[in-house]
């Protein structure tokens, strides 16, 4: 409902307060596509990006970059190159955690 009313407000608060930004309402429509659908571009932008929050951390810590969602790219897979080198704090975390 407020994704389709274009609530961005609400929108952050449920999500905050642990609404699932990928879950299907009853015609099977995504939040995101429910705020596409209803004239509110930014909004449903905003949940693209909170759909995609934890994968995009883990996605920089890997690869030192970031997807581009508006055009449709949420994942990016690591070259081999990215992970023949080892940063310093990535070593040090290491090594704690081996403690």
């Amino acid at each position: 409902v407020a994704a389709r009313a274009g609530q961005a407000g609400q929108v952050e608060l449920l999500v905050v307060h642990g609404a699932d930004p990928g879950a299907l309402d009853q015609q099977g429509n995504t939040p995101s596509a429910c705020a596409r659908l209803s004239g509110h571009r930014e909004v449903s932008q905003r949940l693209i990006e909170l759909l995609y929050e934890v994968p995009d951390r883990l996605t920089y810590f890997l690869c030192r970059r970031r997807p581009d969602h508006t055009s449709g790219q949420h994942f990016l897979v690591p070259e081999i190159a990215d992970c023949l080198e080892t940063p310093q704090l990535t070593k040090e975390a290491r090594s704690k955690l081996q403690q």
